[in-house]
């Protein structure tokens, strides 16, 4: 049991972490710099006194290849490739997270562990003791202040850097074509954003079976056993859902 918990700890740390990296760069790569190349054009709208068209042309000169680099480093966080993919890594340790959650069930399912949860010796106390210790690990996975939190942020990032959202579009619309030294133009835009967003749905499925029904289901299981002999008490389950964006 204490190796299944280091598991299911270590994992739920990784899963967390690798949230708040997509978190973070979603955040400062793409969707402050979005805001701010918003603000900059609107600045354009209502030039100060004197100020000549080559100076407004250089201003949005500058803001185009902002917004190039914006895309770019938007893409690069969906990238295929594992290496560089900060979304990858998301993928990767939720799985080893559902992976570690699916053990346990296992070896609650194991004939030893019920023989074993059938009897009233020391042995018996022990493992009763460490499924409640196991049974708390699990209980922070579905906290709102863990994963569920860091899932519900990024998910509001990429609304406001989606097409649905007004900046995208605001700012499109006021290029026209994004010209880049890459070429990047709309079609590419909205091909990543896209790409975005369909990632986000796979993995809000993900998560939510995972944390709604893989778990609660676990969660039910331990609860269904007797722990009157355990001198740690019972604590009371709760099961959370993820808060829809």
């Amino acid at each position: 049991v204490e190796s299944l918990q280091i598991a299911i700890d270590d994992s739920m740390e990784r899963v967390i972490r690798s949230l708040l990296d997509v978190k973070d760069a979603l955040d400062a790569d793409v969707v402050s710099k979005l805001v701010t190349v918003e603000q900059h054009l609107y600045s354009l709208t209502r030039p100060e006194s004197g100020t000549t068209m080559d100076a407004l042309a250089s201003v949005l000169a500058v803001e185009c290849l902002t917004v190039g680099e914006v895309f770019h480093a938007y893409k690069r966080i969906f990238e295929e490739d594992d290496a560089i993919s900060k979304w990858k890594a998301i993928e990767l340790e939720v799985a080893k997270l559902k992976s570690a959650v699916g053990r346990v069930s296992t070896f609650l399912g194991l004939p030893e562990t019920v023989s074993a949860l059938e009897n009233r010796d020391s042995s018996s106390h022990k493992l009763r003791a460490e499924l409640l210790s196991l049974k708390e690990a699990l209980l922070v996975i579905t906290a709102p202040t863990s994963i569920i939190v860091q899932w519900k942020q990024i998910k509001q990032l990429l609304h406001k850097s989606s097409s649905s959202h007004h900046l995208v579009p605001g700012i499109i619309r006021v290029f026209g074509l994004i010209n880049t030294s890459s070429l990047l133009d709309v079609s590419d835009v909205f091909e990543i954003i896209e790409s975005a967003q369909q990632a986000k749905e796979k993995m809000d499925k993900t998560l939510n079976k995972l944390l709604n029904e893989d778990l609660a289901i676990l969660l039910s299981r331990i609860d269904s056993i007797d722990m009157s002999e355990s001198t740690l008490g019972d604590s009371s389950r709760a099961t959370s859902s993820l808060v829809a964006a």
